[in-house]
């Protein structure tokens, strides 16, 4: 039985390891998400980054690309305000 208890802890802490960096770790969001999410193009998504107005892209690998989604979601907020900003009679 102490046996069990042995191999067991390990486990244990490794998963609660795991539940905390998974609570504490910034969430990528891949470009399809990001898509989903913005209701942007790919093409006015790319367009927006070089033109500083869209959060830059990490690169996760020679091949892979995400972008922070607190960086995504604060971006969807400014234009929320934007939208929602009365207009101005001219």
């Amino acid at each position: 039985m102490s046996q069990t208890t042995e191999t067991a802890a390990p486990i244990l802490r490794r998963r609660a390891v795991e539940r905390e960096f998974a609570e504490t770790a910034a969430a990528i969001l891949r470009r399809p998400a990001v898509v989903r999410l913005t209701g942007l193009s790919y093409s006015t998504l790319y367009r927006k980054m070089r033109a500083g107005e869209f959060p830059p892209r990490v690169r996760l690998g020679k091949n892979a690309v995400g972008w922070h989604e607190a960086a995504v979601k604060a971006w969807i907020n400014s234009r929320e305000s934007v939208v929602t900003a009365p207009l101005t009679a001219s």
